[in-house]
């Protein structure tokens, strides 16, 4: 610059400018700061709806699963109590099937002129009472029963008989008890006791 120029004036407008630029940059960056404090205020406000629906999915998914774990707990218990009846009723019916069987097999050793006068059946225990002309009948009923294949594991343990009061003959009452699973073999070797 030459020499006797006078900058004053033009450090004064150069200020001046400077001071205008800094006023005009402030509240454009305020707006810039809240435009971008907006933004990032609405994908927060965006991001936290979309947390919140997912939650909101998540407990609703628990919340049926907890019903369909409820309603599995009470199939298991319904089938757990079915069970248990038919398991029960199978029992019952293998009770009634042996009772008739056993029955059958009674009926069938019968010899003919041997009068059955009662029958008593259970769980270990199968006692018959009847009428028989002559004690040979009675032998010939015991000896039936101990060949017939519907008392496999039956264990003679008393026979006691007395004259029949009005009827000639004698009344019998013979006790059997079943044996168990490992004395099957030796039901038909046990002797009758009178």
């Amino acid at each position: 610059m030459p020499i006797g120029v006078n900058l004053l004036p033009w450090r004064a407008e150069r200020d001046r400018r400077a001071r205008r630029r800094m006023w005009l940059a402030m509240p454009t960056a305020t707006l810039i700061g809240l435009g971008i404090m907006l933004m990032a205020t609405l994908v927060i406000r965006g991001m936290h709806e979309e947390r919140l629906d997912a939650n909101t999915r998540v407990r609703q998914q628990i919340d049926a699963l907890a019903d369909r774990r409820a309603a599995t707990e009470q199939l298991k218990q319904t089938h757990g109590a079915l069970s248990r009846r038919m398991a029960a009723m199978e029992a019952l019916l293998d009770g009634q099937t042996r009772a008739l069987d056993e029955l059958t097999g009674l009926m069938e050793a019968l010899p003919d002129d041997v009068r059955l006068m009662g029958v008593e059946r259970g769980a270990e225990r199968l006692v018959i009472e009847g009428l028989a002309p002559a004690p040979v009948s009675v032998s010939a009923l015991i000896t039936a029963l101990r060949a017939s294949p519907r008392f496999p594991a039956l264990r003679f343990e008393r026979l006691t008989t007395r004259p029949a009061q009005g009827h000639s003959g004698d009344r019998f009452r013979i006790v059997v008890r079943r044996a168990l699973e490992r004395n099957a073999g030796e039901g038909n070797d046990q002797g009758v006791q009178q």
